[in-house]
């Protein structure tokens, strides 16, 4: 499933609507992680992925936040409750699942007493405990042909078994050239 077939069925999603895609990274350490876990080969790739995604997509930015945590969830939190004021806008996806530190901010939106309809949670890798109470308020969905659903371990680095990086990374089917073709 990609995104317009998931807001398809969701909220019959029409072609001629614009999707706004922001995702908020710590680029630095991503590029890092990534490098040294063997799922790039050095840092142009992905700095080539990230140009090419704010290139095609016209409502896409994917914006470096810088090395501080707490800017990533700000720029999350501010987004989501602008774009939740707005009448125009749809539906709001959020993939945050690694992070509890969505849950302040998300809780609001739990409390409805309704199951939250505009905004739903994409679950990538499994949510921590804590996260999961607040989850079950909202829609989950998984992208896997976009999104990882496992972490890069850094014992697998450090134990130098960069092969079975790789074949998680195969048997997902994850690649930046699928993830591309989404935003197409």
């Amino acid at each position: 499933m990609d995104l317009e077939d998931y807001f398809r069925g969701k909220i019959g999603y029409q072609s001629y609507w614009a999707m706004v895609v922001r995702m908020y990274v710590k680029m630095t350490k991503l590029v890092d992680v990534y490098t040294t876990a063997g799922v790039i080969k050095d840092q142009c790739t992905m700095r080539d992925f990230f140009r090419g995604f704010n290139e095609v997509h016209p409502l896409g930015e994917a914006i470096d936040a810088g090395d501080d945590r707490e800017v990533v969830l700000i720029l999350s939190a501010d987004n989501i409750t602008l774009f939740a004021q707005n009448e125009q806008c749809k539906h709001i996806l959020l993939a945050g699942s690694a992070d509890n530190g969505y849950i302040g901010f998300l809780r609001p939106f739990a409390l409805s007493g309704v199951k939250e309809r505009r905004l739903s949670l994409i679950e990538t890798i499994p949510f921590p405990a804590a996260f999961q109470s607040v989850a079950n308020q909202f829609t989950v969905v998984k992208l896997p042909q976009i999104f990882r659903n496992t972490k890069i371990k850094n014992d697998w680095l450090e134990a130098g078994d960069r092969q079975s990086q790789r074949d998680i990374m195969k048997q997902q089917k994850i690649s930046y050239e699928n993830v591309a073709q989404t935003y197409k």
